[in-house]
């Protein structure tokens, strides 16, 4: 009996955890995904008979999914036509696997769709009838994974952004800021010219000349330099007074001579 599956719990579907761990982005494809908890257990990973548990298993997603998906558009990461993701059904008996399904969706409301589709129909269990058409009982045979031993929740669904808000528009202006209404009369037109009278912008007739223009300052001719005043005319020398005559200077007295 080693390859007899050991079945566990009531399938379950947490689509509500799609509005709990928020939004996909909208530059992501629109996708759903869903996690399959499922207990391990000895023998090969078949279904429906001896169908390969792989093919099944996308033929159910892709059956659930509706007519805009096909079976290449849903991958189970890690299975195989003999094992399943993970430790698959060779693994330690008892253990519990997670094992990620992708649907690819055209759009988001279609991978909403799918996302409540898979929730209904593992929670039917063996009774869905997708589920009976591809995967078949597996309660005795040789594979450890059917709706009734295993845990699905839905682990990411795209969804539309939501509608920007448009722009608020310009206030509209205040009275104060129009402009003034244009006036509906035309301008009065002007008075004919007198012949006899002068032009307006005429110079009355005694009036001066204007002052011819001054040519531009590279065209004028270089100003004369002034000349130096004359020189005063060179002093006389000071007149020098005669020297005064000395007066006479006295006769020598002649010395007197001793006697012999």
């Amino acid at each position: 009996m080693a390859n007899l599956c050991g079945v566990l719990l009531v399938a379950t579907c947490l689509f509500g955890l799609i509005a709990a761990s928020g939004q996909v982005k909208a530059a992501d494809a629109p996708r759903v995904e869903f996690v399959v908890k499922f207990i391990t257990a000895g023998g090969a990973a078949t279904a429906n008979g001896n169908a390969p548990l792989q093919t099944q298993v996308l033929l159910f997603a892709a059956a659930i999914a509706g007519s805009d998906i096909g079976e290449a558009d849903v991958t189970w990461d890690g299975a195989t036509n003999t094992t399943l993701p993970g430790s698959g059904c060779a693994g330690v008996p008892g253990r519990w696997t997670l094992a990620p399904l992708t649907i690819a969706a055209p759009d988001a409301d279609t991978a909403n769709a799918v996302a409540s589709s898979i929730s209904a129909a593992l929670g039917n269990g063996t009774a869905d009838s997708e589920w009976a058409s591809t995967v078949g009982s597996l309660g005795g045979d040789p594979a450890c994974l059917d709706p009734a031993s295993s845990t699905a929740q839905v682990a990411g669904a795209a969804s539309p952004p939501p509608p920007s808000p448009p722009p608020p528009s310009p206030p509209p202006p205040s009275p104060d800021d129009q402009p003034p209404p244009a006036s509906a009369e035309p301008p009065p037109a002007p008075a004919p010219l007198d012949p006899s009278s002068p032009p307006a912008d005429a110079p009355p007739p005694d009036a001066p000349s204007p002052p011819a223009p001054r040519p531009p300052p590279d065209q004028q001719p270089p100003s004369p330099r002034p000349k130096p005043p004359p020189r005063p005319p060179p002093r006389p020398p000071p007149k020098r007074k005669p020297p005064s005559p000395r007066p006479p200077r006295p006769p020598r007295r002649p010395k007197p001579r001793p006697p012999p």
